[in-house]
């Protein structure tokens, strides 16, 4: 699975279930974690954290994701291509075997 599709997957829980979502608001790392626990072993030891923000109707949130080992060496229109996409290779292994493996 893709970091996009959990992501949807998350959002679509929040908004049919108000108290998903108020838990995913007040308490991410858990609630994330539950979420994909049973889908995830690495889920379950809390390498990985979440960070939830609400976007309003006039504010749209931005995430700068962690910037690539070699950025220095890619060409502006590479480090267009990889800003682009969702994969997360520059992440590591865990991150990505992370995602990966999911299967929800």
């Amino acid at each position: 699975m893709k970091v996009k599709e959990l992501e949807h997957k998350i959002i679509a829980q929040a908004w049919k279930d108000p108290e998903f979502k108020k838990k995913l608001l007040s308490n991410p790392n858990e609630t994330v974690h539950e979420f994909i626990k049973s889908h995830c072993p690495q889920a379950k030891d809390g390498n990985f954290k979440f960070n939830i923000v609400e976007d309003k109707a006039n504010i749209h949130t931005i995430v700068l994701p962690v910037e690539p080992a070699k950025s220095k060496d890619l060409s502006e229109s590479e480090l267009e291509q990889l800003a682009a996409g969702d994969t997360w290779d520059h992440m590591g292994d865990g991150l990505q075997n992370f995602f990966t493996n999911l299967d929800i």
